[in-house]
């Protein structure tokens, strides 16, 4: 069954687009360009207002702009999954790459309303897996292109302070106007669920009620609280898609273990994500994992998150590497 943003905007099933790749020589800095592209108003803090997503979700540094459609910041590595060896988590890099594609999204948006800027499809690739050190300060540069009405699609790199590439994620936007978005999710409004003053996305959720079967593993994560959603959305909780796909990875990696029969660690080297329907609060998330293939060490997982409605939250394509 098609999906709430599935069902409102139909096309959202085709493969998210490779347009030429974005090769930046040096890190760009705003006296460097030409700001007579870029609309007076359309200034970082601008941006960080009008894509409804907040503090502590949001938690890029330094958010500047490079050109008229393209935006860099410093980004921070706060969450820690077990097993999981890289430089930062695959789920924290989508996380902190899509907020700054939505920036980039922002900048290029004609208007100058809020806007919701909802992840539909994703594609993440990890471009240097011998890279581990984790103490380097990594940025990221994100650009954004028109992708269609309503849609954009953002390209985004993660790199190193000396400038090597770690990471990419190509990534589509569905856009919701605010008042929009607010009539159709009515029912989810929740006064108040900024205010507990603490940081939810340092840690990943807890799996309950793991079973195995063969290749497969199944679990539940919730019922979803609303201080598991702080800043996504302001009075609209939802837990955030990277938050769910981390979850899926953490699956994955749990039911690697059980077919090897030994615990080790591994590393995210690809994901392909669609997102069909927002998790809200209260909802029941239910965690199926499938081992669909194997090749040496790398092993090919197919994974869905569906709610206590058997409504399909998400689905991704993933690929482990066992190190």
């Amino acid at each position: 069954m098609k999906g709430q943003l599935h069902t409102l905007y139909p096309g959202l099933d085709t493969q998210v687009p490779q347009p030429a790749e974005i090769t930046e020589k040096k890190v760009l800095h705003a006296n460097d360009l030409a700001f007579k592209l870029i609309p007076k108003s359309k200034t970082p803090e601008f941006i960080i207002k009008t894509i409804c997503t907040s503090s502590p979700y949001f938690a890029l540094k330094k958010l500047e702009i490079l050109s008229e459609n393209t935006v860099s910041a410093q980004v921070p590595v706060e969450t820690f999954i077990p097993r999981e060896n890289s430089v930062i988590s695959a789920a924290e890099v989508g996380r902190h790459l899509a907020i700054l594609g939505s920036c980039a999204a922002s900048l290029i948006d004609e208007s100058f309303t809020k806007k919701y800027f909802l992840a539909i499809k994703a594609e993440l690739n990890y471009l240097d897996p011998s890279f581990k050190a984790s103490k380097e300060s990594l940025y990221a540069i994100a650009s954004a292109f028109q992708y269609g009405e309503r849609k954009t699609l953002s390209k985004v790199n993660l790199y190193t302070k000396t400038g090597k590439r770690v990471y990419s994620l190509s990534v589509v936007y569905q856009i919701f106007q605010e008042k929009v978005f607010e009539r159709l999710f009515s029912s989810h409004f929740t006064l108040g669920n900024e205010n507990f003053g603490f940081n939810p996305y340092v840690e990943f959720l807890h799996l309950h009620n793991l079973s195995f079967e063969e290749n497969k593993l199944k679990a539940t994560v919730g019922p979803i609280l609303a201080e598991y959603c702080l800043g996504h959305f302001k009075n609209y909780p939802a837990l955030p898609v990277a938050v769910i796909m981390g979850n899926l990875s953490y699956a994955a990696g749990k039911l690697l273990h059980n077919i090897l029969g030994e615990e080790c660690q591994y590393h995210v080297q690809y994901a392909d994500v669609v997102a069909e329907n927002l998790a809200f609060v209260d909802d029941m998330l239910v965690i199926d994992i499938e081992l669909k293939g194997r090749f040496d060490d790398h092993f090919f997982f197919l994974c869905q998150a569906i709610n206590q409605e058997n409504k399909t939250i998400g689905k991704m394509f993933l690929e482990l590497v066992k190190e």
